[in-house]
């Protein structure tokens, strides 16, 4: 379509079934078209919901400016149904009692997002639906109580915050309105402290991507009554004790039917379940129970298992039969003709965390390691029937400690000879 003005010569002059059609291909400035005097009342009528429902501001010049205009202009207002905020912030106050100005602290030092003029603009914001803040990024420790601002009770349908370092503004909202929806695009949670923001919200929270560290895995029971287990897509989580792999299985279990990613580190619970004496113990730690979960994931793109490197030689000696070891049964549980037909990406990580045998003396003085995962992985590849969508097992060498990362070339080329060996060979990949 040839270029569009603004001027009643050409737009007052189109039919009225090609306005519409017109929209599509217009990108004006949002303030010029607005005050712009030569627009007739019906095309205002037409443009105004369709430039105005999604509005977006990049820095704190746009914030002050947005709130100047929108306070101007009440007709606009009531068209607004979503405002994306993407700006780093290094501080926030709380709406709260107290003194002091009601700003929101840049990096910069600029006070230009001023609360109180987002509160006072909100009760003219009657069609807002959505509210965006994705790149919030507040310091804790830094946040200044400050003078709140009475409006009339707001309520909003979503608010999107792009990870958990906005907890705090979440706790600042219920001062000026009240939220059904909360989502974090992504939550990575490091320690066994939930944060206290996700108890205050009643309605279960939207978390898409969510991280759970080894020291935060004793929260995976709270937090299938916090989130909505029904939206969630991307689940990382490292698991080092009993107790928390039975709590993962049904975690997963009750959320799988959505879930397009999973990525399971279980090196330190195999590394224990190794070092024990007593074999009876071990049963919590076999892989049938997440062979039995992972069918229930119908979605399921990407599965990644992170495993320890152990030599037999540090294999305790109750395990007589190499069956006995967890991690063979681990793969011959997950690795069954069970497995979801929509898996397309299979990692099976060999962790080094520092008591596995990555040591180049090792590999440089002729002796060749025993790489006793991979015998393990490809028994259980043996058995298994694999996807058609999924034609290659990638086996991946990590190093915790970074003071041995040259050590992974020569565990990637123990790995690369090891593989013709493999009656699987041909399927795995070293990457």
């Amino acid at each position: 379509m040839a270029r569009i003005q603004y001027g009643r010569t050409t737009i007052d002059r189109l039919p009225v079934e090609l306005r519409t059609m017109v929209l599509k291909f217009l990108v004006p400035d949002k303030r010029s078209l607005a005050r712009c005097s030569l627009l007739s009342k019906d095309w205002r009528e037409i443009c105004l919901p369709f430039l105005f429902a999604f509005v977006k501001a990049k820095s704190s010049r746009k914030f002050k400016h947005l709130f100047t205009f929108l306070s101007g202009n009440p007709v606009i207002c009531k068209h607004v149904k979503s405002i994306s905020f993407q700006r780093k912030i290094e501080s926030m106050p709380y709406l709260g009692q107290g003194r002091g100005p009601n700003l929101l602290q840049f990096n910069d030092g600029s006070p230009s997002f001023n609360c109180a003029s987002l509160a006072a603009v909100l009760p003219c914001l009657t069609a807002l639906q959505k509210l965006v803040f994705e790149d919030i990024n507040p310091r804790q420790g830094r946040l200044r109580r400050a003078v709140g601002t009475t409006v009339v009770p707001f309520k909003l349908q979503r608010l999107e915050l792009q990870c958990n370092t906005t907890l705090d503004f979440l706790l600042m909202l219920p001062a000026i309105m009240t939220v059904d929806t909360v989502q974090f695009e992504r939550m990575s949670l490091e320690d066994g402290a939930l944060p206290p923001a996700l108890h205050a919200h009643p309605h279960p929270v939207i978390i898409p991507n969510l991280v759970i560290a080894r020291d935060a895995a004793g929260l995976l029971d709270p937090l299938r009554h916090i989130i909505d287990r029904r939206r969630l897509r991307s689940l990382t989580v490292a698991i080092d004790a009993d107790d928390h792999y039975a709590s993962m299985c049904s975690f997963i279990r009750e959320a799988g039917h959505t879930v397009t990613s999973l990525d399971i580190d279980l090196s330190h619970l195999v590394h224990a379940a190794t070092a024990r004496w007593d074999a009876e113990d071990l049963s919590l730690v076999r892989g049938a129970d997440l062979g039995e979960v992972l069918p229930t994931c119908r979605a399921l793109e990407s599965l990644r298992i992170v495993v320890p490197i152990k030599p037999p030689s540090e294999i305790c000696t109750s395990f007589a039969q190499a069956d006995c070891d967890p991690r063979s049964s681990l793969f011959r549980g997950i690795f069954t003709p069970q497995l979801p037909r929509t898996l397309r990406n299979v990692t099976v990580c060999l962790a080094c965390d520092g008591f596995s045998m990555s040591r180049k003396p090792f590999f440089t003085d002729g002796t060749e390691p025993e790489l006793w995962d991979l015998a393990t992985l490809d028994t259980a590849l043996a058995r298994g029937i694999l996807t058609e969508e999924l034609q290659v097992v990638k086996v991946e060498v990590q190093l915790s400690d970074a003071g041995r990362l040259a050590d992974i070339p020569f565990l990637r080329e123990a790995v690369v000879q090891t593989l013709p060996e493999l009656s699987a060979g041909g399927l795995l990949r070293v990457v």
